[in-house]
């Protein structure tokens, strides 16, 4: 599946199904039970709101982020290079591509 797929189909079921969660706990479980298992087959790791997926050099990060209403989400899209500090870093080392935040990659996409 696409990232572009993926966020349509996000786009489309999943944020409509948020209506229904009233804790933190159970939009957590719905990620895992409503998007997660795509993202898994295609190679993602990791847990909570954030996946993770190294392709060599590069690491793809993808975050579902609820938002303050609870009729809306949030898909937050990073590329970065796992060489390069990431982004608002001091270090002079490579990024930890198992914890790197959407935020912190050199390319984002919200």
């Amino acid at each position: 599946m696409s990232i572009g797929r993926f966020v349509s189909v996000v786009s489309a079921g999943f944020c409509g199904m948020i209506r229904r969660v009233a804790t933190r706990v159970e939009y957590i479980e719905l990620l895992g039970e409503a998007i997660y298992p795509s993202l898994r087959a295609e190679g993602f790791a990791g847990s909570g709101e954030t996946l993770r997926k190294r392709l060599g050099e590069v690491v793809q990060v993808v975050n579902v982020q609820g938002g303050s209403a609870a009729d809306r989400c949030y898909v937050n899209l990073g590329i970065h290079l796992s060489f390069l500090p990431e982004v608002g870093s001091t270090s002079r080392e490579g990024c930890n591509p198992k914890t790197i935040k959407a935020s912190e990659c050199v390319i984002q996409s919200a």
